[in-house]
Formats: structure tokens, C-alpha cells, sequence
């Protein structure tokens, strides 16, 4: 059995798993009636898919962007239309486990196929310039390497997006724009398209907007300049239409909200904008996402000037904690004497809430930080598991609104008794999910076998996607040390989908008489 049987089986898996955690989440779910636009619009998406679940003639782009801005439309409303069609989807495109670029690219934007395998891949992919080619070993190009920035983007890959905006920056023609190729005339559709991601780089790591100001400011100029008017717009001429509607989403996201009171107009009777999936999807999401509220008639086209809407209610949280070294790489283990970059990124009313933050040492001592931004140099720390806490306090009563932690760990240069390995999954309040071994002190175990009575079967394997299934929805996977140990089956210090597909595919593989041990199986089946 190779690796490709082995991924396509864990994708399957996976999407069901998370069809089950979906449904948990959506236990409340379109308990906020939309309106008949929004219904309208899904019906038409509905409609307009191939047997293949595809959209458009090139199936590949416009069905990643409808499904992305599906997507989004669902994590805001929270509608069960949207998730059925999604769920649908992931069925049908989960099947797909060939390592083709596009293929690879095309999974990581849809967060439920999200998988190591395919990130690793996608990373070791990447040109030193930053770049994606068609292939490994290509030469980088600005559309390879567009589709590539948004996978890395969706799945969080820090460093790897970073270098890839960058190349796509350094791309950037003089009028603000960008071309096709290096040296060709800028095309409005494509800078507008290209804006729409790039702009989504700066939720995962706010520093690029000091890195891309440059850019930003040029897009803007450029944008603006190149613009169609809404009127003007037209079912002959979608390219326009996808052009205006990127460049509406990214001044939405830059701005915070734009008027959206003209485009009502635009919807047919048959939910369908310019009789488009691509148009009716991008439409769609952009009505959402300002959720018809800001409603300022003097400015009905998407204004690059615009200020952000300071009437609209900021949604309080912290979207991350990032743990930095003095590069800006995102690690979780530094040598003692380094330092360690502490940033919360988060959002609140600032006269209603207040940001606390804290360290904890190994033995239990607690660190007040000050600020958002601390660096905490290690010399003389001592060496373990540190976890940072930050939560975000009501000013009316002090009580904590919501709270998130992460954890790093300092080593000694000179220490060579132990070994640690150390994965961090940040969430809300209670879920942070670590798996720490160190030598001298874990428990005996057997890779595989949870439950401890020797053998390693489907019960196991349904043991880990019972975990995985809890820790997903911030709830307690209930593991013990031991058990944590033995459900690591792929040993990058995380619990999830992959551990639980290798033990089914392991328990199945020696159901048919073959005998073979699991880290034997695991040698041979996994590259």
C-alpha cells in the first residue's frame, strides 16, 4: 500500500470527521434568518455545479474561489444551505490524492482537506525566490505562485508566505499592477485578483503591512485608476466583473466596510449575478461580509480612500499569539540566551475591554507581561515547557470576555540528557492541545495501541478520531499522558486525522494476514 492510497483514505476519513465536527458547530445553525437574496443565491450556486461538483470552464480556478468565498459565507452566518454544499463538495474533491500542483494547491484552500502531507509537500515545492513554478523545479511564475500563496495563506504556513508574497511583491510593475508575465503590461482583472489575497496575508501576520506598505500603496493607486464603473458592468464581459468585485472585497477587508446599497440591484430573478457562479459566489460573500449594514449613498463605488466605518461594532477576540525569534520565524523551541518575541493580535472596543498577558515557568511561577509586544530574553531561564496566556478583560466588571494560550519551550545549549518533542496547537480558553515526551520521565508505551491491551485495531484508531473530534471543538480529548504518547502514530507531536487514518490503514493491511509491526509499516508505506 504507498503513500497515495494511504492519503486518499485519510482524506475520506477526514471529511467525515469533519462532517460529524460541522455538525456540532451547526447546532444552532441559520438561527439567523437571511435574507431572500442569500437563499436565492445559494439555490443558483446549487444549480450551476457540473456532475463533477465544479463550477465554470475552468473548473480548477473558479471552483477553488466559490468554494473559498462559500466558505467564508459559512463561518459568518453559520447557514446550513452553505454547509450542504460544501459538504458535498469535500466528498467529491477529497478523492483526489494525486501530488499534482494544482491538485495539491486546490485541497490546502479548503480547510477541512488541510494535511501535513500535502503542506510539506507544497513547501518543498517552493523556488528560493520565493516563487512557484508549474512543477518542482520550475521556474517560479506569478499565477503558480498566486494559487500557492493562498493554500499557504489558508493553512497558517508563515514563513513559506511570507517568501511568497514577497516574490509576488517584487513582481509588482511600476504602475501598481501586475502582469501575466514579468514585463507585460498590467492586467486590471489579475492586480485585482492578486489584491484580494495579498490583503489576506495581513490577518495571519500583521508585520507584512509594514513589509508590503509599498505595495499596498501602489495597488491602491492602481486600483482605483482602473476601476470599472458599476454601471457599465455586464454578463458579456465577466473578467470586469470578477475585477470589480476582488477590488470591492479588498477595500472591504483593508477598510473594515464599503457601501453596498448599489448592488442589490444586480441580483436576477433566478439568484444568479451576470448568470455567473464566479460572480454570483464573490457577489455573495462581499453582501455578507458588510452585512448590509453601512448604508452611505454619496459613495456607492469601492472607495480606496475610505476610512474605516467607526459607527460598526468591532468583534472582540484574540486571533493569535505569535511566538517569534529575533528573524521573525515562527519556532516553539529556543536555546537558552535567545530571545523570544511575544505579539497577541487581537480585536476589542478599547473602551470596553483590556488586553493581560502572562508567562508561565515550568515550576508554576507566573510573569506578568506588559504591552501586546514583549521580548523576554532567555539567559538564565530556566529550562522546560513555558506557556503564554492572554486574555481579554471587561473593563465594567473584569471579567475575562475570552482567553487564548500557546506554549514554547527553552532548552540549554549544553543539555544532552533529554529529548523533547514539543507540538502546539493554540485555541480558545482550555484547548490547547501539547504533546511533551522527555526521556527521563514518560511513561511506557506501545506507538498505536491507546487503549493499552496490546493489540492495535480499529478501536484504537477510533479512539484518536474521538480525540481529534474533541479537540477540534475546544472540548478535552481526555487523554492521558501514556495515551497521548501511543495516538502520535505519524510523530510530528500532534493528534489529528493523519494518526488515526495510519492505524486504519495499518489495522486493515494486517487483517489480511500480513505481519508486520506498525513502525515497520509506517517505514515502508509512508514517505
Amino acid at each position: 500500500m504507498n503513500s497515495k492510497k494511504i492519503c486518499t483514505f485519510f482524506m475520506i476519513i477526514v471529511i467525515s470527521l469533519y462532517n460529524l465536527t460541522i455538525s456540532d458547530n451547526c447546532a444552532s445553525a441559520d438561527t439567523k434568518t437571511q435574507p431572500d437574496y442569500f437563499y436565492a443565491m445559494v439555490d443558483y450556486l446549487n444549480a450551476k455545479q457540473d456532475k463533477k461538483n465544479n463550477w465554470g470552464m475552468n473548473t480548477i480556478y473558479d471552483t477553488t474561489n466559490i468554494i473559498n468565498s462559500l466558505e467564508t459565507v459559512y463561518e459568518i452566518t453559520n447557514s446550513e444551505a452553505v454547509k450542504e454544499i460544501l459538504l458535498e463538495d469535500y466528498m467529491i474533491w477529497g478523492k483526489t490524492a494525486s501530488k499534482n500542483f494544482d491538485d495539491v494547491s486546490k485541497r490546502l484552500t479548503i480547510k477541512c482537506m488541510q494535511n501535513e502531507w500535502d503542506i510539506e509537500w507544497l513547501k518543498e515545492a517552493q523556488n528560493p525566490d520565493g516563487g512557484f513554478g508549474l512543477a518542482e523545479e520550475y521556474a517560479s511564475d506569478i499565477l503558480d505562485t498566486k494559487l500557492a500563496l493562498k493554500a499557504l495563506i489558508d493553512t497558517g504556513e508563515k514563513e513559506a508566505m511570507i517568501n511568497a508574497a514577497g516574490y509576488i511583491a517584487s513582481m509588482q510593475n511600476e504602475d501598481g499592477g501586475f502582469g501575466y508575465q514579468q514585463g507585460l503590461s498590467s492586467s486590471p482583472s489579475l492586480t485585482a485578483d492578486i489584491a484580494n489575497i495579498l490583503v489576506d496575508t495581513l490577518e495571519k501576520s500583521p508585520m507584512i503591512d509594514t513589509y508590503l506598505e509599498v505595495t499596498f500603496k501602489a495597488l491602491d493607486s492602481y486600483l482605483d485608476a482602473n476601476c470599472p464603473a458599476l454601471d457599465k458592468l455586464s454578463e458579456d464581459n465577466t473578467e470586469e466583473v470578477y475585477q470589480y468585485f476582488n477590488t470591492a472585497l479588498y477595500k472591504t477587508k483593508r477598510t473594515g466596510s464599503i457601501d453596498i446599497s448599489p448592488y442589490y440591484a444586480l441580483q436576477s430573478e433566478d439568484g444568479g449575478v451576470f448568470d455567473d457562479p464566479m460572480s454570483t459566489a464573490l457577489y455573495l460573500e462581499l453582501l455578507v461580509r458588510n452585512d448590509g449594514e453601512n448604508k452611505d449613498t454619496n459613495n456607492s463605488e469601492p472607495n480606496n480612500n475610505a476610512e474605516p466605518n467607526t459607527n460598526e461594532k468591532t468583534e472582540t477576540g484574540i486571533s493569535a499569539i505569535e511566538i517569534t525569534n529575533d528573524s521573525g520565524a515562527a519556532v516553539s523551541t529556543f536555546i537558552e540566551g535567545e530571545n523570544v518575541n511575544i505579539s497577541a493580535v487581537y480585536n476589542c472596543e478599547k473602551n470596553e475591554a483590556y488586553l493581560n498577558m502572562r508567562i508561565i515557568e515550568p515550576d508554576g511561577t507566573i510573569i506578568a507581561l506588559k504591552g501586546e509586544n514583549v521580548v523576554l530574553n532567555t539567559t538564565g531561564a530556566p529550562e522546560g515547557e513555558y506557556k503564554v496566556q492572554a486574555d481579554l478583560i471587561q473593563k465594567s466588571d473584569d471579567k475575562v470576555i475570552v482567553s487564548k494560550e500557546v506554549t514554547f519551550r527553552i532548552q540549554l545549549s549544553s543539555s544532552s540528557e533529554s529529548t523533547t518533542t514539543t507540538a502546539t496547537t493554540s485555541a480558545d480558553t482550555g484547548t490547547t492541545v501539547t504533546t511533551s515526551a522527555d526521556n527521563s520521565t514518560k511513561p511506557e508505551f506501545k506507538l498505536g495501541d491507546v487503549d493499552g491491551n496490546g493489540v492495535i485495531d480499529g478501536i484504537d484508531a477510533t479512539a484518536v478520531l474521538t480525540y481529534y473530534a474533541h479537540t477540534s471543538t475546544n472540548s478535552d480529548g481526555g487523554f492521558d499522558e501514556r495515551q497521548k504518547l501511543a495516538a502520535d502514530v505519524s510523530g510530528d507531536g500532534v493528534i489529528d486525522g493523519i494518526d488515526a487514518t495510519m492505524l486504519l490503514t495499518f489495522y486493515a493491511y494486517t487483517s489480511t494476514g500480513h505481519s508486520v509491526t506498525l513502525e515497520e509499516f509506517i517505514s515502508a508505506n509512508v514517505t
